[in-house]
């Protein structure tokens, strides 16, 4: 997911340098959101197979840490590109 997803954000970064590719943003736009989305439904079903299953809390404390850790990145790496993305409007 976090490759996918920076690959994705790179080659948008790059269409909306380019006045003339600025309608191709949407499908990327469009893609890094079902990305998204597959990230959070792995979290969620992680989260629930994790307390139905694991019956030691020190390994539900460690797995849950993991699994918030890696939602986290992925929350993150959305709204850092946010400013790369002004930066960019805002020199054209």
């Amino acid at each position: 997911i976090f490759y996918k997803l920076s690959i994705l954000l790179k080659e948008m970064l790059e269409k909306f340098k380019d006045k003339k590719k600025h309608e191709e943003v949407n499908k990327y736009i469009i893609e890094i959101n079902n990305i998204e989305e597959s990230g959070d439904r792995l979290y969620e079903n992680s989260i629930k197979s994790l307390f139905k299953t694991e019956t030691n809390p020190i390994e539900v404390i460690k797995w849950n840490t993991i699994y918030n850790t890696l939602e986290d990145g992925i929350e993150a790496a959305l709204i850092n590109e946010i400013p790369e993305v002004i930066k960019v409007v805002n020199v054209d």
